[in-house]
């Protein structure tokens, strides 16, 4: 199936991971991506370097200097010149992991300093068709995962122009009418339980399923129900007030039309904190419920944001799961940044309990690691 675009617009380059090796090397040294950016493949891209360093290597994430698989790097930087920006232009549209190693002598030592960024390129002018990935045949089983929560799960990472028009190779969504379809940004959008569409934004699911699609070539069809602002109340199996619990088992036995159910991602507390003596007891009958209605499958539950600091003994509660329920596991929320507010000065307001757009990736990504080990042996 082909959707035609014509793409003239700006989009999406994510800061999934900046790892910083320490210390002793320039504080000041740094490397952005420019604001006035356009990722159109044909069009540079401009990486922005603060600081100074002795050499820099870029890796494009093309084949042939993928970081990843050991290649090697393009200098850009030695120790006798000064470099204030860099460009690089992808003529291939797609995802790419770059990567700017920087090293420096000191103390008779060298210090490496690493700098990674993922980058999405969006089809030029002279690709007017952007090719929306078919439709699995019925008989093509997908792996089912049952993703539920409150707003963290509906995600409310920042939207940037172009994330519903991006479409992950294996990756599908279960839609309103119950079918699979290619999955793009907002992934709630078809909760049958959510707020209104406008705050549904991005949230783990996207950085899990590119993430397990990939390492396994499987196709994943993901059922995404969250609920902002959701109570265990509200979930509780026997509530005869709010239908979280079986809006969640309904949608996800339409699902099973079509596959396998492989595990549930559980992201949610944020409306529980004060209650983390019975949240346990509470999370054990959750538990046993969906195994009862959908079969026993791994469950994995997210630790809330560690930035504040009154949620760190209801994160630690979590730690406990896998004493209490048997193929459970959780992820850490470690990192992690909160959203930035109209009343935060640009600065992420550490008062908001919702990851930003590049930690919600990351923490995706942490539920991909959990899910692997304990569905694929990987």
């Amino acid at each position: 199936m082909k959707k035609g675009m014509n793409i003239l617009c700006l989009l999406l380059a994510c800061l999934l991971s900046c790892s910083q090796e320490e210390s002793a090397l320039d504080p000041a040294y740094n490397i952005t991506l420019d604001p006035g950016n356009s990722y159109v493949a044909g069009e540079p891209v401009k990486f922005n370097i603060k600081g100074n360093i002795d050499n820099i290597l870029f890796y494009s994430g093309e084949e042939g200097t993928d970081y990843m698989a050991g290649d090697k790097g393009v200098v850009i930087k030695n120790i006798q010149n000064y470099l204030h920006s860099y460009e690089y232009t992808w003529n291939k549209y797609g995802t790419y992991k770059v990567v700017f190693v920087g090293t420096e002598l000191l103390g008779g030592k060298v210090e490496e300093h690493i700098l990674k960024f993922t980058i999405t390129v969006l089809p030029g002018a002279e690709e007017d068709d952007v090719v929306v990935p078919d439709v699995p045949k019925p008989e093509e089983e997908y792996d089912v995962f049952l993703l539920i929560g409150q707003s963290n799960m509906a995600g409310r990472g920042e939207m940037l122009e172009g994330d519903d028009k991006v479409f992950n190779e294996n990756v599908y969504i279960l839609d309103g009418d119950g079918k699979p379809v290619p999955a793009a940004n907002p992934l709630n959008q078809y909760s049958t339980i959510r707020k209104m569409d406008q705050e549904q934004k991005i949230g783990p699911g996207f950085g899990f399923s590119k993430k397990v699609a990939e390492a396994t070539g499987r196709k994943i069809l993901l059922v995404v129900n969250a609920r902002g602002g959701s109570n265990i109340e509200q979930w509780d199996p026997k509530s005869e007030k709010y239908d979280y619990y079986d809006e969640a088992v309904r949608r996800t036995r339409q699902a099973l039309e079509y596959g396998e159910l492989k595990g549930v991602l559980w992201h949610q507390g944020c409306s529980d904190v004060s209650r983390r003596d019975i949240y346990m007891d509470w999370l054990k009958g959750f538990v046993a419920s969906l195994r009862a209605d959908l079969g026993h499958v791994p469950f994995v539950v997210g630790e809330l944001g560690q930035w504040r600091s009154y949620v760190l003994p209801f994160n630690e509660m979590l730690h406990t799961v896998t004493d209490h329920i048997p193929d459970s596991d959780w992820v850490s929320s470690d990192g992690g940044v909160p959203i930035v507010t109209e009343t935060s000065n640009g600065e992420p307001d550490l008062k908001d309990a919702h990851f930003n757009r590049e930690s919600q990736i990351i923490l995706g990504e942490r539920y991909a690691d959990k899910i692997l080990k304990m569905c694929y042996g990987k």
